[in-house]
């Protein structure tokens, strides 16, 4: 991480501070550092697992770029055995063409899915969508789950994009701002409802255990 709580107190933050990363006195980590091979691999990852045409939103080049700065930012906030593991996935599904040919020949072959260069690019991205797809949808579960936690931690940032979010009309700033009010007013003394939404306590959690 590259640094700790700043000298600004975070109580500052009012709802009128509606900035990516609010002075709230924290420093947003750096990207984690990755090898070249687990480098390409998310890219490739990133690219077969954008939706494509969803609501005229963009998934070019510097999109893609911004996605695979976040999902690196994530890794770096992430406990590092979890990081590793995450890891270790982009580079499992970047290979999926190989290991997944022998059940679906169509959508396999010996490639990487970042190995998108050359004659016949678009088709191979367009199968390569398909088959992270088809292994979203198989029978072995832990597959299944694997598949979404990439997407999850893929998707999560291209959605959190402001010019994806223009392009879907999602308005984020409403909540963000309710949000921001409803800590005001919890830091000063106030007791929430059941609309706010919130998460239980540790100790509300511990007494459920207890029943």
């Amino acid at each position: 991480m590259s640094g700790g709580p700043s000298p600004a107190p975070w109580l500052d933050l009012r709802p009128s501070q509606l900035q990516r990363h609010p002075a709230d006195g924290w420093v947003l980590p750096d990207p984690m550092p990755l090898g070249a091979w687990t480098s390409r691999s998310l890219a490739g990852v990133i690219r077969a697992m954008l939706p494509i045409g969803a609501a005229g939103a963009p998934v070019d080049a510097a999109t893609q770029a911004e996605v695979d700065l976040a999902v690196r930012v994530t890794l770096r906030c992430m406990q590092p055995p979890l990081a590793r593991g995450l890891m270790l996935l982009f580079v499992l599904l970047d290979l999926a063409p190989m290991w997944a040919a022998v059940w679906r020949p169509r959508l396999g072959g010996l490639r990487r899915l970042c190995a998108t260069d050359g004659p016949g690019a678009e088709a191979r991205s367009q199968r390569d969508a398909e088959l992270l797809e088809a292994l979203s949808h198989c029978g072995w579960g832990a597959l299944r789950d694997a598949v979404t936690a990439a997407r999850a931690a893929i998707l999560t940032a291209y959605y959190d994009l402001p010019q994806v979010q223009r392009a879907i009309g999602h308005d984020p700033l409403p909540h963000l701002r309710d949000r921001i009010a409803l800590r005001q007013r919890l830091l000063q003394g106030g007791v929430g409802g059941p609309a706010d939404h919130l998460s239980p306590s540790a100790t509300e959690v511990a007494a459920w255990g207890r029943r």
